[in-house]
């Protein structure tokens, strides 16, 4: 019998064909939504953890954004603890955020703002970009989470359009991950 993450990725593989697929036409637009997302991970302690926001329109503040931080553990995110520091896997955990910030997002946002739109994703790793863009990865866990992240996608039916963001102009993300939280309205977390 095929093994278990042979069965999971034929059924994702399933799932994600058994969609129909439109293309974006040539003159679609950019969403109004804005987000980024952020993935932390020191080496001396093991400690992993992901944040980010969303919001409509250009924020004036931490207040206005719906966000998310939380640590990864290994019982509930074994994919971020397969390699020998954590440091390594920073770019699947970047990926997994990436993912977070979408659902989020996708549920958040009004059907009609997620149809006829590239939806935004800001993330500071250049590597991710180019494999959202590309809509390929080669590694695992990579691979499995932004396959994950089209079929999310899909069951929208929007498109992504990812854009890599200078570390210096991602610091609300990255106050969220390394748990900076009192100027983000709790409400909206």
């Amino acid at each position: 019998t095929p093994s278990k993450l042979l069965r999971m990725l034929a059924a994702m593989m399933l799932a994600a064909i058994s969609k129909k697929r439109r293309s974006p036409p040539p003159f679609k637009a950019r969403s109004d939504w804005h987000s980024a997302s952020d993935a932390g991970a020191k080496n001396e302690t093991g400690h992993r953890s992901v944040g980010g926001w969303f919001c409509q329109g250009l924020p004036s503040s931490k207040k206005d954004v719906f966000w998310f931080s939380f640590s990864l553990s290994e019982d509930l995110h074994p994919w971020a603890y397969l390699k020998p520091t954590p440091s390594s896997a920073i770019a699947a955990m970047e990926l997994y955020a990436s993912l977070v910030t979408l659902y989020l997002m996708l549920r958040h946002m009004p059907r009609s703002d997620s149809l006829e739109y590239f939806v935004p994703l800001c993330t500071d790793n250049q590597g991710n970009a180019y494999s959202i863009l590309k809509q390929a990865a080669r590694k695992w866990p990579s691979s499995a989470l932004l396959m994950e992240l089209f079929l999310q996608a899909a069951e929208f039916g929007t498109h992504l359009m990812a854009s890599h963001v200078n570390r210096e102009l991602n610091t609300w993300a990255d106050d969220l991950v390394n748990q900076q939280l009192p100027d983000f309205d709790q409400s909206k977390r």
